[in-house]
């Protein structure tokens, strides 16, 4: 019957468009990232010397964006609506998937917000030679910017019904629906999404990767210039470069999840999947790699958190309650295993002696 035939024609799409791998993988690197960047935000909040600093503010303001984002991953398909036929695993509505697409907004366009000022901090430090103080005076609007971007986007989004599920992807964000729809000019929701799709995130992106090539530029040549100096007089040159390279780290992780979406987006528009039929293997590909690589922002900030203070992250990792809890729960049973066989061993010997007698 049709049903069958639509049943069959949608399960060889999904196939296809390998949509049940799009819908698995980010359930993993999602959680990857979330548990991440709550231990990064858990290890600067624990230490009062961290959390009163102005760079570990800013690391925890990123780690809650992060968290946000990565949390919406993990949901990946769950929120759609159950007749979102182009995807798999859907149990959601519209409702679920506008605030999916509501949280994922807010991530995604305040971490890259924090991303920007985090890079500020260090061209403040290293090339402005600014001390804390001076940059504490400052520090709200390190914060006030980019939480009023990513809330003010979230709510516009909102209110314009532009969440809905992504035509290949696997979360519900600023798409058009019907999919493809704006070939045929008659969206039910998501009118212009393509547009507002840059207008509320990708212009943030695009803004700062061009203040991240400009601040480590800037902070490079001022290092080299402290070595030169250094090496003049002969005297050390501090910690400068450590410094710089440290942010360089930083800007590698947040550039490399955002290779690939942006150019996923500009391919996978109506105009040229349908006129281009490589376009859509490309798409396919280019879907896969953003599933694996993109959600894990949280844990690239986390690993690069972490090179230069591996040894105190460590130690304070090995004194966290739930970590002393296991040990201690793993030290009563084999102390309880080891009671137990002693108790054993002194019955048989006590057997062997009666036997004996």
């Amino acid at each position: 019957g049709n049903e069958e035939d639509t049943e069959y024609f949608h399960d060889k799409f999904r196939g296809k468009y390998k949509s049940k791998a799009l819908a698995i993988i980010p359930k993993v690197t999602g959680t990857i990232s979330f548990l991440c960047s709550l231990l990064l935000a858990s290890y600067i909040l624990s230490s009062s010397k961290r959390r009163s600093s102005v760079f570990g503010r800013i690391m925890v303001g990123l780690s809650i964006s992060d968290m946000f984002s990565s949390a919406m991953w993990f949901l990946s398909t769950w929120p759609m609506p159950t007749n979102s036929w182009l995807h798999w695993g859907t149990a959601g509505t519209t409702q679920t998937c506008s605030a999916q697409g509501f949280f994922l907004q807010l991530g995604l366009c305040t971490a890259t917000c924090y991303q920007a000022t985090l890079l500020l901090y260090y061209f403040l430090t290293i090339v402005k030679q600014s001390r804390e103080s001076q940059i504490k005076k400052w520090e709200i609007f390190f914060h006030v910017v980019p939480c009023s971007a990513g809330l003010g986007t979230s709510i516009a989004g909102l209110v314009l019904k532009l969440y809905n599920p992504s035509s290949r992807g696997s979360v519900c964000w600023i798409s058009e629906y019907p999919a493809y729809c704006s070939k045929s000019l008659s969206c039910d929701r998501g009118q212009n999404a393509i547009m507002y799709q840059w207008w509320f995130l990708y212009v943030f992106v695009c803004l700062t990767f061009i203040w991240l090539i400009v601040a480590m530029s800037t902070i490079f040549h001022k290092v080299r210039g402290v070595e030169k100096k250094a090496r003049r007089f002969s005297h050390e040159s501090g910690n400068s470069k450590d410094v710089a390279m440290q942010a360089l780290f930083f800007t590698i992780s947040y550039a490399i999840p955002w290779i690939w979406a942006p150019i996923k987006a500009g391919i996978d528009t109506a105009d040229i999947i349908f006129t281009n039929p490589n376009a859509d293997d490309a798409v396919i590909a280019l879907s896969i790699v953003n599933v694996i690589v993109f959600p894990l922002q949280g844990f690239f900030n986390f690993l690069v958190y972490l090179r230069p203070r591996y040894a105190q992250v460590h130690e304070w990792l090995a004194n966290t309650r739930v970590v002393v809890a296991v040990r201690n729960c793993l030290k009563m049973k084999k102390s309880s295993s080891e009671k137990q066989s002693g108790n054993v061993t002194s019955y048989e010997g006590n057997q062997t002696d009666v036997e004996m007698k």
